[in-house]
């Protein structure tokens, strides 16, 4: 059987860092297997600690708890036409529906946004049309995620914790993660809404997805006294606004007129990362690959809290720069190339998995 490419890498990297680093006990066997790169850098940087790192032990726990489709099916029905609208309005508009699309990317965006951030491309000067191109010429469904509070869904109650966002998200989109792959990408705080549903399609015993794209926040496990960011509950609205600024929401939105259609919409989905608990300490790692974005202009979010997700998965990590601020993915003026560059290193890397189903 061929060694699949990513554990030729680390194999690599490995006779690289025992060369550089005669001093430190070589790396267990499994090591170039169920390791990531970040991780094996670690190892020889520490002088060899590897607490917390995966083991065949924990990653087999993984393994043992998937269930069979049928099980998974009888859970997980399809639910109503008219709520899975809801919750994906943009899956039509995208023009990437298809009766059996080869691959689903299901999309999760940041704070006080909507999903079309993905199921659009723009108009005129924002037209940004790369993911949807690849996707409809692939034959793959983007299924973005629209959480209650905005949109045509703005007189639902909205939902402010992760756990719930999941527990919602999945009993929609379970019957769609059966029996076709999908991979997920998210931005901002919906990387971790992206990470919830993550550890609950594992408590479930779905498949895992193929890969994860997640860009411009911080790992989950990041502790509360170095978030960047201040809490939102007790802050007044000048103040808000401050935080809101230091996300790099447009000016635009602080207009007396937009500020009462915005605020309360960004103030409860900033209470999803303000009161986020990362509880899942004792959780092994995910075995998938796991590619990320930091963006040089951000004001909030560092190249190292994004690198923090490295300890999430056995596999291959990746983290890219993007030149851009925190909110690029909109696509506004200079931000346009940046949206561009993201779309382009996330198609690319598409292309390889898409490739390998």
């Amino acid at each position: 059987m061929a060694v699949p490419e990513d554990v030729v890498r680390k194999m690599n990297l490995i006779d690289i860092c025992i060369d550089d680093h005669e001093e430190v006990p070589e790396p267990p066997d499994h090591a170039a297997e169920l390791w990531s790169e970040e991780q094996i850098r670690q190892y020889f940087e520490s002088g060899g600690i590897s607490d917390g790192f995966p083991t065949p032990e924990n990653v087999n726990m993984t393994a043992t708890t998937q269930r069979s489709a049928e099980e998974l099916r009888a859970s997980y029905p399809d639910p109503p036409e008219d709520e899975f609208k809801k919750w994906f309005p943009g899956l039509q508009r995208s023009k990437t529906s298809v009766d059996s699309p080869r691959m689903r990317l299901v999309c999760f965006t940041n704070a006080g946004n909507e999903e079309n951030v993905f199921t659009t491309e723009g108009v005129g000067a924002r037209r940004v049309s790369g993911l949807l191109e690849w996707c409809r010429t692939n034959m793959v469904e983007i299924l973005a995620v629209q959480l209650p509070g905005r949109g045509a869904r703005i007189k639902e109650p909205f939902i402010t914790t992760v756990p719930e966002v999941a527990k919602a998200t999945l009993q929609v989109l379970g019957s769609k993660l059966i029996d076709t792959p999908y991979c997920i990408m998210a931005h901002s705080v919906g990387t971790w809404n992206s990470f919830g549903l993550l550890t609950l399609l594992r408590e479930e015993g779905f498949p895992p997805p193929l890969k994860c794209f997640f860009s411009c926040f911080p790992s989950p496990d990041i502790p509360q006294d170095i978030r960047p960011w201040k809490p939102n509950r007790t802050l007044p609205d000048p103040e808000f606004m401050d935080e809101a600024r230091g996300w790099d929401v447009n000016e635009v939105v602080f207009r007396e007129d937009m500020w009462k259609q915005f605020s309360p919409l960004m103030r409860h989905d900033f209470y999803l990362f303000d009161e986020f608990q990362f509880t899942q300490g004792d959780n092994p790692p995910f075995h998938f690959p796991i590619t990320t974005f930091f963006a040089t202009n951000d004001k909030k979010v560092s190249q190292e809290m994004v690198k923090g997700w490295s300890k999430f998965s056995t596999k291959e990590f990746k983290c890219h720069e993007i030149q851009g601020h925190h909110l690029f993915v909109m696509g506004l003026q200079e931000q346009k190339p940046a949206k561009e560059a993201w779309y382009s290193i996330v198609t690319l890397e598409l292309d390889t998995v898409i490739c390998a189903i």
